[in-house]
């Protein structure tokens, strides 16, 4: 469920940014068929394990304590070691 609510982040963070050359809801939609695929999924059971996490939030708040670190990982990756605590420019 964290790679998934990563990528799913990413994917919302990229939509409203306006990273996106076709319309909008035509767009999201495609780029979540794409996700769901990527990670063998279908819409009916994604929404079903939303609502289980939703239903279970101490749950939920540990997951995205690991999507939040997923998502500074590949921050850190993406940007190199200048967002590193004491590395970059002086």
């Amino acid at each position: 469920m964290v790679q998934i609510l990563s990528d799913a982040n990413i994917l919302q963070a990229s939509a409203q940014l306006g990273y996106s050359t076709n319309d909008k809801d035509t767009s999201i939609q495609m780029a979540y068929q794409s996700l769901w695929k990527k990670h063998n999924l279908t819409e009916n059971s994604y929404d079903q394990n939303m609502r289980f996490y939703c239903d279970h939030p101490k749950l939920l708040d540990s997951v995205y304590e690991k999507v939040l670190s997923n998502l500074n990982r590949r921050k850190v990756e993406l940007m190199g070691p200048k967002l590193l605590p004491g590395k970059g420019a002086k």
